[in-house]
Formats: structure tokens, sequence, C-alpha cells
């Protein structure tokens, strides 16, 4: 049987199957430390309403719940009702399809909740953050949808700084301090900003087949950093459409830098009701007396960018002199 090796999230993994999203491969030394198994059954096999410790408020188009978590002793199943099983083992993923027409959700179950969650029972936390290393160490961007996360993202990678992670970033805290786990080597992007960066948003795959974002390599814009890495930053972005100052940054207070994290946290309703939601508090309480949180306040417009970069970059610089 034909196999596939892939780096994600800083994980070795080798699956039967083919991903879609540009991912790194690993040497050939690289051991291994999570399998991928792909299994087809026409139904999911029942499970114990009694073993269900979550169930999503947001529903599908039959009305259930879009993601549901069980726990069967020792092990744990993500499912997407009526779609597909994700059975957690501890180095292995049991990936069930009921049909080949949800073949395309695939990458964005397994990349998007399944390991995330995966890392998550592991000491992790995954919050909605791209991400670049600049200088050896990673710079955190994190913000809302539409903020213009990605669009600085893909000008820092044009601009020759190593991508780490485009929309979720895993952090990890220890006593030397926060990393960053690597995620895979794809940009979304709108096919706006597609043209923008590169040229075209011709053929290229739609991430989701019901949002307009596109799927760019970022070996399409620069580099991927793969590995983990120490965090130097963390900013939250606001975009104001007053041109005046182009770009700014200010510290943000423990307080308010916690609420920013916890708000951003990936899978909250999940992982608390997996009983994990303390650890993860206390996790990025660590990481907010660790990592210097910033506000870093741009104004809107491509034509600004550069100004942005640069400031982003000077900061982060002028601490790593210091």
């Amino acid at each position: 049987m034909k196999t596939y090796r892939y780096v994600i999230y800083n994980l070795c993994v080798e699956s039967d199957f083919r991903l879609q999203t540009p991912l790194v491969e690993p040497s050939p030394d690289t051991p291994l430390d999570l399998r991928l198994i792909r299994a087809r059954s026409q139904r999911l096999p029942d499970l114990p309403h009694g073993a269900r410790t979550y169930a999503s408020a947001l529903t599908n188009r039959f009305g259930e719940s879009s993601i549901e978590l069980y726990r069967l002793g020792s092990r744990e199943v993500v499912r997407f009702p009526r779609c597909a099983d994700f059975e957690l083992r501890p180095e292995e993923v049991v990936c069930t399809l009921t049909s080949t027409q949800y073949q395309h959700m695939l990458d964005i179950w397994l990349l998007g909740y399944v390991l995330t969650y995966y890392l998550e029972r592991r000491s992790a936390v995954a919050i909605h953050a791209g991400a670049v290393q600049i200088g050896g160490r990673v710079a955190l961007l994190v913000g809302d949808a539409g903020c213009g996360k990605s669009t600085l993202v893909a000008t820092l990678v044009q601009a020759g700084l190593p991508l780490v992670a485009d929309d979720i970033s895993v952090l990890e805290y220890d006593k030397r301090g926060v990393s960053c786990r690597s995620g895979y080597a794809q940009i979304k992007l709108s096919p706006e900003q597609a043209r923008f960066f590169v040229g075209s948003a011709r053929g290229r795959r739609r991430v989701h087949p019901e949002f307009a974002k596109l799927s760019v390599a970022a070996a399409d814009l620069g580099s991927v950093a793969c590995g983990s890495f120490p965090v130097q930053r963390i900013y939250t972005l606001n975009r104001t459409a007053a041109a005046e100052v182009p770009a700014s940054v200010e510290p943000l207070g423990s307080a308010e830098a916690l609420l920013l994290l916890v708000r951003h946290s990936f899978l909250a309703e999940l992982v608390a009701a997996a009983g994990l939601g303390a650890d993860r508090l206390k996790r990025l309480a660590d990481i907010v007396r660790s990592v210097p949180l910033k506000r870093l306040t741009f104004a809107d417009g491509y034509e600004h960018l550069p100004l942005v970069r640069d400031a982003l970059v000077a900061d982060c610089c002028g601490t790593a002199l210091r």
C-alpha cells in the first residue's frame, strides 16, 4: 500500500491517503510520530449517547450538531455526524468517511479540528493566529476574521520571512518559554489578494467549497520554516481607515492580553467540554507572562503594507538586540 509522509504541526505523519493542502515532506530518516489510517463505511457506527461529551451548537444541513466528541474508555472519537469519524489513539488517527462526496472536507476536518485537539491533549494550545519567523524566532499575528491577518502574513513571507503558520498556531509552554509548532505550507487568500500577491487567482483550489478563500502554496510567495521555534512577540491587529499613522505598536496590559488569547483560542467549547479548559487557561496565562503582547495599528490599503511590515520587524528586532 502506498503511503505519504508529511510534517504537520511539527509532527512527522504517515498517511495511507494523500492530503490536498500544501505540506512539507520530512527527510527519510525523520522518526514517525503519528499514523493516519483511512477507512470507509457507508454508515458511521452507533456510539453510546452517554459517551458523548460535546455537541456543537452549530448544526449541519441535517439539523444535527456539526461536530461531536465521544469518550470511549481510553479512546476518543471526533465525529462529524453522517459524514466522518476520527478515532484518536496514542499514535494513530483512524479516519472513516461515509462517502467520497466528503473527500474535499477531509483536510479541513483533519488539519483544522482533529490534529489540534490531538495536540491539546498533549499540553499544547491552539489559537487563531498567523506566524512568521524573524531572526530565528516567531512573531504571531492575532485578529478577527477580516482584520488583515492573511494579508500581512503574505506580505511578510513575500519580504523573505519564512512562514510558520497562516491561520492556526499551536503553542507550547515549558520552563524554557513559549514555542510555536510550524503548521502547513499554505496561505489562505481571497481572489483579490491572490491577484495582488501572486498575479492571478486562476487555477487555485478553494480551501472550502462554500467560501471564496483560495489555497496558495507558501512556496509561491517565499519560504517555510519547519520545526518548533521560540515565540518572541504576539500582535493583535487593529486595521483602521485613518491613514495619518500608517503603523504603530503599543503594549497591552496583562489582563487585556489574557482576554485576547482566550477570545482567539481555537475549539474553545470542545476543549472545555473535554475537561481541558482549566489547563488551557493556565497555559494561556503562562504565555502572557512569558511573551510581550502588543497592538499593531495600521492603515487599510495595500500601499501601506511595506510600512506596516517595517514597523513590525523593527519592533521584533529591537527586542532581539536588547
